[in-house]
């Protein structure tokens, strides 16, 4: 009963006109103009409404109980909402700007001893989710933590993760080439070219030379997305196909190689593939019904931890592999009519 009223209201939102990406509204369509959207497409709109109150139930209380963004925590509530709002689905607009000025300013200003900035993972993913930054206002803000970035660049080109990151279970090699290539993409959507990103396209050769398979989702869409951002165009399809591979009979990816599918892997291959144009293939809508079909009563997405030698869900596991799922699922659905 609730997805169909979210549904609903999900469809009485859209008629009013067409979000035009900025916060106005497309004058021309009106009540003549109105097109019968795709059922499935109204239903994965609620689906996605359905999960913002639990991101911003779990998002205010990490800000509230440890001051901080996180990784996992406030970068994806800010995302997913500012997606929603582009894609007509309703949000709360003076919190979603709190949120996301609250979160840019603090990630610009942890830094330790020596001055460097201690948040580079969520740096990477505020730059990449500032879309919800519609005016512009906070622009200043970005080109500072993309110069903080820069700063923190190692010595041999690439970025280390941080954070609970490297007690991941994966191999090492997968963790840090893939904070690597998420802050050469985030630099990249900021236009930045030069020095920095030939290092970081350079420390990765070795990674790329390799002949062991890719273990983790992410790294293999991350490298499908650098190919195509930094890289060979014939490598590029080749990752694509190789990631596409991956996807599981039920519609849904896993975050490693040989698991159940999960909301973290699906969400975040569904932002890639909506990246590089193909939001609109049959992939991507096994995928939707996948979250929809997994999504738990309380619009969350249950998935299991990634880190080494904890078992199941937890909830920092939770509100991440919601975020995703959220964004990726928001990411490849159509502008509102």
């Amino acid at each position: 009963m609730w997805r169909l009223l979210l549904a609903l209201v999900a469809v009485a939102a859209c008629e009013v006109g067409d979000v035009d990406g900025t916060g106005g509204f497309d004058a021309a369509v009106g009540e003549d103009a109105r097109v019968a959207e795709d059922p499935l497409v109204v239903e994965m709109r609620a689906v996605a409404a359905a999960s913002l109150p639990f991101l911003a139930a779990q998002g205010s209380a990490w800000i509230a109980e440890r001051g901080c963004t996180s990784c996992h925590a406030v970068p994806v509530m800010v995302w997913a909402h500012a997606l929603a709002r582009r894609r007509g689905v309703a949000v709360d607009e003076s919190q979603l700007a709190e949120w996301t000025q609250w979160a840019v300013a603090e990630t610009a200003a942890s830094r330790n001893e020596e001055g460097q900035a201690t948040n580079l993972d969520g740096a990477y993913q505020l730059i990449l989710a500032r879309e919800a930054d519609v005016d512009g206002v906070l622009s200043p803000m970005y080109e500072g933590l993309a110069d903080a970035i820069v700063g923190g660049q190692a010595a041999d080109g690439s970025w280390l993760p941080g954070g609970q990151l490297p007690a991941q279970r994966r191999p090492a090699i997968e963790i840090n080439v893939s904070s690597t290539m998420t802050a050469l993409l985030a630099l990249r959507s900021m236009g930045r070219s030069g020095d920095a990103i030939d290092r970081g396209v350079a420390s990765l050769a070795t990674w790329k030379a390799s002949t062991d398979p890719i273990q983790s989702t992410e790294a293999a869409l991350l490298r499908m997305l650098v190919e195509r951002e930094l890289g060979d165009d014939a490598e590029f399809r080749a990752q694509l196909s190789a990631l596409l591979a991956r996807q599981q009979p039920d519609g849904g990816w896993s975050w490693l190689a040989g698991e159940s599918s999960d909301a973290f892997a699906t969400g975040e291959v569904l932002w890639a593939l909506a990246a590089i144009g193909h939001a609109d293939e049959t992939p991507v809508r096994a995928a939707w019904m996948y979250l929809r079909d997994s999504q738990a009563g309380d619009g969350s997405w249950i998935v299991p931890s990634t880190k080494t030698g904890v078992d199941g869900p937890q909830p920092a596991s939770i509100q991440w592999g919601t975020g995703w799922g959220t964004i990726g699922l928001l990411r490849t659905l159509p502008p509102t009519p």
